[in-house]
């Protein structure tokens, strides 16, 4: 179960982020599905980066490191700028869990005025031992972010070269089907209406860049929002990530300036739907790993095919 959270600190004097708005799950204290908004004006999200490379996990030691959670709640709370965040955030590596980080501080945009030299937006990517970052925009009017790390540093140790030339495209940055997509149609995004499209599209049947040497000759995970659950079980593909596999978007989240202001977030929950048909649990037809049997979920409706929402907190907060 997904759930909007809204947590506020009583203690505002010494937490530039006291007040945190974030996309999360019943009991938990830090998002998990790392979109967070804070009173600092930072706004805070990630891809995750795998790890192909496994002997770097030979770093990851039980004594004088901190799991992500613990180290993002901190950089949160703590940071009063998006360099700030990734210096924070930096210390204490646990090499688990390992993304693309992206923080944008809004308290350095103005719209309709040039943008700053610097400060306004950082990537950080990190693997175990390791963190890059960087304050970039000046190259693209956008920063995609799609689970491919952007420094060659990042991109040398977590072993993505090697899958690269193993596997091709998909494990490139700038050339897998998400990033083409991304290059072709961001220039469409003008507000949040065209963001929410861009961030649900999936037309894989239809789109070149989701084309790949499979039979059926696309794949439904070559889009911005995957839905692995769509190709066939009997269809034959490069590596199993293209084909039949219980993966996917679940769920969207987007701001914008007005919205940021009071820490709210336009979210649309379920897989897309649109030009693919709808998600509903009576033709999913995977199997639990433990029991073998279907999986199903009761009390949920059958068809998940839900709009957007804009919840408005009751505490009155700005960023």
């Amino acid at each position: 179960m997904s759930i909007t959270s809204f947590y506020v600190s009583l203690d505002r004097e010494f937490y530039p982020g006291y007040a945190t708005s974030m996309a999360s799950y019943p009991g938990l204290l830090y998002s998990s599905d790392d979109f967070t908004l804070m009173s600092s004006g930072l706004a805070i999200i990630e891809t995750t980066i795998s790890v192909f490379n496994v002997s770097l996990f030979n770093h990851t030691q039980a004594v004088g490191q901190l799991p992500t959670w613990v180290r993002a709640i901190v950089s949160n709370q703590l940071a009063r700028d998006a360099r700030e965040w990734c210096s924070l955030y930096s210390k204490y590596n646990s090499g688990t869990y390992n993304n693309q980080w992206a923080v944008l501080d809004y308290n350095k945009f103005t719209p309709n005025q040039a943008l700053p030299e610097y400060g306004l937006f950082y990537i950080l990517e990190q693997m175990p031992y390791r963190n890059n970052r960087l304050s970039r925009y000046d190259k693209y009017s956008y920063f995609p972010s799609y689970n491919i790390p952007y420094f060659k540093k990042i991109t040398d140790i977590s072993g993505f070269i090697q899958q690269g030339e193993k596997l091709g495209d998909w494990f490139k940055w700038g050339a897998s089907p998400r990033a083409k997509i991304f290059d072709r149609d961001h220039h469409n995004v003008h507000d949040l209406d065209s963001l929410t499209k861009l961030m649900r599209y999936n037309n894989y049947q239809k789109d070149e860049f989701s084309k790949c040497k499979c039979n059926p000759p696309y794949s439904a995970e070559a889009a911005i929002s995957a839905r692995g659950d769509l190709n066939p079980s009997n269809g034959t593909y490069e590596f199993p990530g293209q084909g039949h596999v219980n993966h996917g978007a679940l769920d969207y989240k987007g701001t914008n300036v007005a919205l940021m202001k009071r820490l709210e977030f336009r979210a649309q929950g379920g897989p897309t739907w649109g030009d693919v048909p709808a998600f509903k649990w009576s033709t999913f037809d995977f199997v639990s790993i433990s029991t073998k049997d279907i999986i199903n979920h009761i009390g949920h409706p059958d068809e998940w095919k839900f709009d957007w929402v804009e919840h408005k907190w009751e505490t009155d907060i700005h960023a």
